[in-house]
């Protein structure tokens, strides 16, 4: 970990090494370090060090002082004494031409000067974060502010003020004309950058934390979101000149888009898109339109729509999603959720559905002391309802044969009826609040507010007890296994064995999760507050669609691509590369995810879109670039399964779709990128300072 190099009077290097706190020398004629042992006081971090004429000064970081070592070079030793302390972690140390020392002080955000003649250390400078320090031998002192990675200059009075920036961190990027325009979130500002002469300016300052960045041709001026205070202010192109247009975003700034006329920022689990000619217009609304759901049922009859799953969803929604009835994992046309039903009134509180040998959809309204049960054919039309004969607050429904049966939690009753006629056939009473059921055999298995409940031979004698007690709060939703083994929700999923011994959590990351519908193979697919969920057989939860109100650890991004459909990401922590778009004209979602399951981090960095229909977006912790083109399908450019240790945060392409900016922040640089067909090359160059140290 070398932190400080130093030559004394022969030209032999010295270099400190902070996490092994030793100090080496390199002899002038070798290149081959030598630990110097140092005796007395000891080193504790060092950091920055400089010669004066009585021994080498040692900035000791984790000791909050000063030393001096006086070398024995012959020897390799050095004797070293606390020269100044008192520092708040001091960073680096530089003489100058008279003798003064000069001491950052990083953690107090000022420098020291311990006057020669005098024998004094005075603060000197105020600076942010200062790092590494040098002296020139007109007087002024240059100290790196090690946040920002700006470069301070001193005057000799002890005036500082920024002498040089780089691209620090950079976030939000943009091209006009010939410069790139980059947002620098350490620095707080907005960048401009020649590819050309690689010359770094500046158009404006005073941004806090910015990350998201538009730019409006028709009006020449930028669009700049900062994370830091939660505001989107409007930056012209010429003079700099930021006028604050919108306030209380938090950090949903992150991701902006402009086009046509619109401004588009992201709202929780929606995407606001404004008129920039009047901000205080009530905005247009684009949400996910999959919110708050309950049950599900997988249609396996012959129909025009099996196949699907459908969806008992909030606001009176039925959702209808359309797959290849195994991944439903990418952005096409044969991948998407539709709205089956909305605006209807007989939808009054759906809470759960299934679908009989017809394709027909059958779903109960919950309420208490009443409800209603109903069905609607393929195409959407009322086939049966509502029906209200033998309901009493319904919380759970399935379908065996030509009976759909359902559970009545007021009545303590189950209850079937005919899937033809919607007629009342059975009803059997139970001694527990039935919320849901599953049928094995010949035998029903309910989840009650008790536990597990069973009526024995339902169709000929039935009789019904409770079989097992509910561990926490109860269950909501049961399927029992070809094994006998049986699966109840409880905020996640607990697995029964099936001789009833005892119970376990079997996979708990799920977001207020409430049902689940067994498939032919065994894997069980969950609905949870937000999400359409794969269980699966080995063990892990796959969130394919759905928006969450934000990414945990990531960005809140908005992006629209020049078809006009409106994209945001749902890349919650432990979870895929999940990025959805919602269509332009009648409400529909599709969706991409990343099949590389990951726990550890949110994965989508940023948004950009060319001219010809085509988006793209960069994954959040690596070099990822992706591309959906105007007909969904996705393709992987460049970066795949690499660069965990990068993270970028913003992307610009070019609107021929031919070259792509990528704003790499963790390494201070921008990554240039060639596409051609599915591949491109990529040039990095950093605009800046990282980390510096002088």
């Amino acid at each position: 970990d070398p932190r400080g190099i130093a030559f004394d009077a022969t030209g032999s290097a010295y270099v400190s090494d902070g996490t092994a706190n030793r100090l080496y020398r390199i002899d002038a004629t070798s290149s081959a370090p030598v630990n110097v042992t140092v005796s007395g006081d000891p080193l504790n971090t060092p950091r920055g060090i400089a010669f004066g004429s009585d021994g080498l000064y040692v900035a000791n970081y984790g000791a909050n002082n000063v030393l001096r070592i006086v070398m024995n070079e012959a020897a390799n030793t050095g004797a070293s004494t606390v020269f100044k302390e008192g520092f708040s972690f001091p960073w680096g140390v530089a003489f100058d031409s008279v003798g003064n020392l000069y001491v950052t002080n990083n953690a107090g955000n000022s420098v020291y000067r311990w006057h020669k003649d005098s024998n004094t250390l005075a603060p000197y400078a105020t600076m942010p974060s200062p790092g590494g320090v040098v002296a020139d031998r007109a007087g002024y002192i240059y100290a790196v502010d090690n946040t920002s990675n700006n470069l301070y200059r001193i005057t000799p009075l002890g005036d500082s003020s920024i002498y040089a920036s780089g691209v620090s961190s950079p976030t939000g990027i943009v091209k006009v004309g010939n410069i790139l325009y980059v947002l620098s979130s350490t620095n707080d500002s907005l960048m401009t950058v020649d590819p050309t002469t690689t010359a770094v300016g500046t158009l404006a300052r005073g941004f806090n934390n910015p990350h998201g960045l538009a730019y409006d041709g028709d009006r020449d001026c930028f669009y700049v979101g900062s994370v830091g205070n939660g505001t989107i202010a409007r930056v012209d192109r010429t003079t700099g000149a930021a006028t604050t247009l919108l306030t209380g975003l938090g950090s949903q700034a992150t991701g902006i888009a402009y086009r046509a006329g619109r401004l588009y920022v992201r709202s929780g689990a929606s995407v606001r898109s404004y008129d920039v000619t009047n901000f205080a217009a009530a905005p247009l609304s684009y949400s996910s339109v999959m919110n708050s759901n309950r049950g599900l049922a997988k249609d396996t009859s012959a129909s025009a729509n099996s196949g699907s799953y459908y969806i008992a969803s909030g606001a009176g929604r039925i959702l209808r999603i359309v797959g290849d009835g195994t991944s439903y994992n990418s952005v096409d046309g044969n991948n998407r959720m539709i709205v089956f039903k909305e605006n209807d009134a007989n939808l009054t509180n759906p809470r759960d559905i299934a679908v009989d040998g017809s394709g027909n959809v059958w779903v109960i309204n919950q309420a208490s002391g009443g409800g209603s049960l109903l069905a609607y054919r393929p195409d959407g039309t009322l086939f049966r309802g509502p029906i209200t004969s033998g309901i009493n607050n319904p919380l759970g429904l399935n379908i065996a044969g030509t009976k759909v049966w359902v559970a009545n939690y007021d009545a303590k009753t189950v209850t079937s009826y005919d899937t033809t006629t919607g007629n009342l056939v059975d009803t059997l009473p139970t001694t527990d609040n039935p919320r849901n059921l599953s049928f094995f055999g010949s035998d029903i298995y309910l989840v009650t507010n008790a536990g597990v409940g069973k009526i024995a031979t339902y169709a000929t004698t039935p009789t019904y007890s409770l079989i097992y007690t509910a561990t926490g709060a109860g269950y909501n939703d049961i399927e029992v296994k070809s094994d006998g083994s049986i699966h109840v929700m409880n905020n996640g999923i607990r697995k029964i064995a099936a001789d009833l011994s005892g119970d376990t959590f079997d996979y708990p990351n799920y977001d207020a999760p409430h049902f689940f519908w067994q498939d032919a193979t065994g894997q069980l697919w969950i609905t949870d507050s937000r999400r359409f969920t794969n269980r699966g057989t080995g063990g892990y939860a796959y969130r394919l669609i759905g928006a969450t109100a934000g990414p945990s650890g990531g960005q809140y991004l908005a992006g629209v691509d020049s078809n006009g459909h409106v994209y945001f990401n749902s890349s919650s922590q432990c979870s895929h590369d999940v990025v959805a778009r919602i269509k332009a004209g009648p409400p529909q979602e599709e969706w991409s995810y990343d099949s590389s399951y990951s726990c550890d981090y949110a994965r989508v960095g940023s948004f950009t879109a060319d001219n010809l229909g085509n988006f793209y977006y960069t994954d959040y912790k690596g070099l990822y670039l992706k591309k959906v083109d105007a007909g969904g399908t996705v393709s992987s450019i460049s970066g795949t399964g690499v660069g965990r240790e990068y993270t970028t945060k913003g992307s610009w392409i070019e609107p021929d779709g031919s070259v792509l900016y990528q704003s790499v922040t963790s390494h201070h640089r921008i990554d240039r990128l060639t596409i051609s067909g599915s591949s491109a090359t990529r040039n990095t160059q950093p605009y800046g300072l990282s980390a510096a140290e002088m």
